[in-house]
């Protein structure tokens, strides 16, 4: 048995505890929390911090394979600019992709993160998941706007699949966003029966740029130039181009920086009309790189558990979801309690991973940090606040 205390204990599905002990078993689950009332009392074999704990911390959205393009792309160009970097990003060595994947698999562990849903569009990253001390659940992306290479992206897709759950790692197909599949292949992909956990990019962009039109802030010019031709004009919403189709899934809907309480509006009337489960992804510093903006929070709605992810370290700079709990302390007034539970049990919940990360609910596994450097009257980490990984 291991006894951790600290200043304050965050279960998250419970108000703090002051002075609380954690009780761990030897599989380091939790067996339970001792309230001593807010006073300290000493116990033996029990570990005293300064400082907070917190369970381990949950990036929801992120681009494991992407992380040998750190500083591809410069900060505030726009997701024009960003998406021209990517199509014409440079040619590297799987051994490449593998050799920083492990770096930042590591960071991820040593910044207290203990799962991570992670886009892949290639199998280059299974054997880093197998290996890490994170849990993944990997969503394999596809893209393809002309519809006689939709069963082609499906099959490869479905190969990759199986690639990653050969390696005992869960997976499931996913469309990239609205601009960048075909009719075909989003209905293929729907037709899955297995296929039942989502992540797909949202309202990243304006409407005009989500949806392909003669608009001249549509994305389908820019395709157009890189010989991307053949496809058909999009021109539904967003939200109900990649929903009304879906029936009892469970979908993380990412990014959403151009949603409107109204365009919320027609997510809501999907979810409840097909009865999906979906959640809200935000990747803060990933907005703030790319377009210069944050989402407005204000206008998510509250039936929609919200979940934190880094992205990718193409508009990054790390991969630390504290470092996005900071940003958005310093950026908006969303207390820390409420940011918590967005990037412990919200995103454990929406990886289906809450039956062992999120809380320190009795029977979980869910790591344990220690946030040092915490202001007390205002409840949240003050400035210089590091975090440090008990377990």
């Amino acid at each position: 048995m291991r006894k951790i205390a600290a200043t304050y204990i965050f279960p998250v599905t419970a108000p703090p505890i002051k002075y609380g002990i954690l009780y761990l078993d030897d599989n380091n689950r939790v067996a339970g929390i001792k309230d001593n009332g807010g006073v300290m009392i000493e116990e033996a074999g029990c570990e005293y911090y300064s400082g907070v704990l917190i369970p381990g911390l949950v990036n929801a959205h992120t681009h494991l394979e992407l992380s040998h393009l750190k500083g591809i792309v410069e900060k505030g160009l726009g997701m024009r600019v960003f998406l021209e970097k990517m199509m014409t990003k440079p040619h590297v060595d799987v051994t490449e992709i593998e050799r920083f994947a492990d770096i930042f698999d590591r960071f991820m562990f040593e910044q207290g993160i203990v799962a991570a849903g992670d886009i892949s569009n290639t199998p280059d990253t299974a054997m880093i998941k197998a290996k890490s001390k994170l849990k993944y659940h990997t969503f394999v992306e596809l893209l393809g706007l002309t519809e006689v290479e939709a069963i082609d992206r499906l099959e490869k897709g479905a190969k990759i699949v199986k690639h990653f759950t050969a390696q005992g790692l869960s997976a499931t197909l996913t469309p990239h966003a609205p601009y960048s599949v075909s009719n075909l292949l989003l209905d293929e992909i729907n037709l899955l029966a297995e296929n039942d956990l989502y992540s797909i990019h949202l309202m990243e962009n304006s409407i005009e740029e989500e949806t392909l039109t003669d608009s001249p802030k549509s994305f389908k010019k820019l395709f157009s130039e890189f010989g991307i031709t053949g496809f058909s004009d999009f021109k539904a919403h967003p939200y109900e181009r990649m929903l009304w189709a879906l029936r009892k899934k469970q979908v993380l809907s990412v990014h959403n920086v151009f949603s409107t309480k109204q365009d919320w509006e027609i997510a809501l009337k999907y979810r409840v009309q097909n009865q999906l489960s979906l959640f809200a992804v935000t990747c803060p510093r990933s907005n703030m790189y790319i377009n210069g903006r944050l989402p407005q929070y204000k206008e998510w709605p509250s039936e929609t558990p919200i979940c934190i992810g880094t992205d990718s370290l193409a508009s990054n700079d790390d991969l630390s979801v504290f470092n996005e709990i900071l940003f958005l302390l310093e950026k908006t007034e969303i207390p820390f309690s409420e940011l918590l539970t967005w990037a412990t049990v919200n995103g454990a919940r929406a990886l289906r991973f809450d039956n062992e990360f999120g809380s320190f609910d009795v029977g979980k596994t869910p790591g344990v940090n220690l946030i040092s450097q915490f202001d007390y009257k205002k409840m949240k980490p003050a400035d210089g606040a590091t975090i440090s990984r008990l377990i």
